[in-house]
């Protein structure tokens, strides 16, 4: 494994980036030694990043300075991450629509703007527009127990209401959380796991009452799901085709593993092996298993140019009414999440939309006050940060739109986190070329806002401030924002 490692890192780090249009087939999976190389897998490093080509009108062409702005930063993005591949796409407010890739499928295999990626927990966006549609129908109320649609199940709220299944208010353990799942899903990576068995196995006792407080959990979208199929008498990724897929022109996009792919899936690269990252492909692991593990909560791969039209078309009301994309945005305080979607402050504007995380990891937003929508997908789940990818490009875009605005000050090597990984306390230490404002945030791996650190006017010069969250995280990995006037910075933490 080796040499296929050297291999993959020369291709990586020494072979220049490129965007392509022309289609390229699929790497074909090895079918050799597949017992023996599953015995050495490190399963729970594979799965505990489960779960955060399409035809369009012919509109305005994108500036080709902006288009070569735009790939520019995403091969600098590749490079400096050092990882596999990256796909981005950016909607303009014409509707035109800029799309690009960096990196590799395969060894040999390049990206092009064909290759569909999974989307993760954007899938929930569909699965909630779904259900908010049939309310709108008046086939159900979302404020209907989920006992009206679904017999018993053991270790499920069957109190808890569609709705707050949606916002995560309905108190059921996710089933990622079981650490058999890591064991299950490697032992037959090609088995297709039904929603019912799949909580039926993984789901332990529930964390809290229906509505008592909050709790980010697949499992309420999985029951979603199968709420979909008892109302509809059709499977939920059906109810996406007939509702959102064939309307929307989203010709690549496909419920894996229930649904026809037309456009190549990009290879999923992970270090499996403790060894390096891998193409999965070549140790025989299935796909398969992984999105059937997703489901209604994350089973969704499409291309990043339909991540981004599907998050536009829904925010704008375009793929569905406004009185729909109205009551999945709203929101009960302290609630920040909607149904299957949430807004949030980012870099001093608003953004709209979902991250996702299936070993594949990806983010689609909607800027209104930019009306840009960007998306952005890998297949490298060894770098599944996809927040500093989404922020260049939204950088890239407003630099062309005023370049008189660009400063020669990156704060990116101004920031210094320490310790890290850290347990009780962290510090950080800021040098500013002048005195101002600075805003310190603290993020989750898909971008989502956790607690505001600091907000305030710092000094010129070095700045150190002790942050003590005690008891306040769980161990896990985070990012800090840094955000000034004059540029902003992420910094990856370790909470142990």
């Amino acid at each position: 494994m080796e040499s296929l490692k050297s291999v993959h890192l020369a291709k990586a780090k020494f072979s220049k980036p490129k965007f392509f249009f022309l289609y390229s087939r699929s790497f074909h999976e090895s079918e050799h030694n597949t017992s023996q190389k599953l015995n050495s897998i490190n399963m729970k490093q594979l799965f505990t990043l489960l779960f955060g080509f399409t035809p369009f009108l012919l509109l305005a062409q994108v500036n080709p300075d902006l288009a070569a702005a735009l790939q520019a930063r995403l091969d600098a993005e590749l490079v400096s991450n050092d990882a596999v591949g990256y796909g981005a796409a950016v909607i303009l407010p014409d509707g035109s629509r800029w799309e690009g890739v960096s990196g590799v499928s395969t060894i040999g295999v390049d990206l092009t703007t064909e290759y569909t990626f999974g989307i993760g927990s954007i899938t929930k966006s569909f699965t909630a527009a779904v259900l908010t549609e049939l309310e709108e129908e008046g086939t159900l109320s979302l404020d209907d127990p989920i006992s009206m649609y679904l017999d018993s199940i053991p270790n499920i709220n069957m109190d808890a209401t569609i709705r707050q299944c949606l916002n995560h208010t309905a108190g059921n353990y996710d089933y990622r959380a079981n650490p058999d799942l890591f064991t299950s899903g490697l032992t037959d990576s090609r088995k297709v796991w039904e929603p019912v068995e799949l909580i039926e196995t993984f789901v332990n006792a529930p964390n809290f009452a229906p509505g008592a407080s909050w709790s980010y959990s697949n499992t309420n979208y999985v029951l979603a799901g199968m709420v979909i199929k008892s109302v509809t008498g059709n499977e939920y990724y059906d109810e996406y085709k007939k509702r959102f897929f064939d309307p929307l022109d989203l010709l690549a996009a496909n419920a894996a593993p229930f649904q026809m792919k037309v456009n190549p899936l990009a290879n999923l690269w992970f270090d499996v092996l403790g060894t390096g990252v891998i193409d999965i492909n070549l140790l025989s692991i299935s796909t398969d298993g992984l999105f059937s593990i997703g489901g209604a909560a994350g089973g969704i791969v499409a291309t990043p140019a339909e991540t981004a039209k599907w998050m536009r078309s829904l925010v704008k009301a375009e793929a569905t009414s406004q009185v729909v994309i109205d009551e999945m945005l709203a929101t009960t305080p302290p609630l920040t999440y909607g149904l299957g979607i949430y807004e949030e402050s980012f870099q001093g504007m608003t953004r709209i939309g979902h991250g996702g995380n299936i070993i594949y990891a990806s983010e689609a937003f909607h800027i209104p006050d930019l009306d840009i929508t960007i998306a952005v997908c890998t297949n490298d789940g060894s770098k599944p940060l996809m927040t500093p990818i989404y922020t260049a490009m939204m950088e890239a875009y407003q630099e062309f739109l005023n370049p008189s605005s660009t400063n020669d000050f990156s704060l990116s090597g101004n920031v210094v986190a320490f310790p890290n990984p850290f347990d009780e306390s962290l510090n950080l230490e800021i040098d500013l070329a002048k005195a101002e404002k600075v805003q310190v945030q603290l993020m989750d791996t898909y971008g989502k806002p956790i607690k505001i650190l600091l907000d305030e006017s710092l000094p010129f010069g070095k700045s150190r401030k002790a942050f003590n969250l005690e008891n306040q995280l769980a161990a896990g990995t985070y990012l800090i924002r840094v955000q000034t006037e004059s540029g902003s910075t992420f910094k990856k933490v370790i909470k142990y």
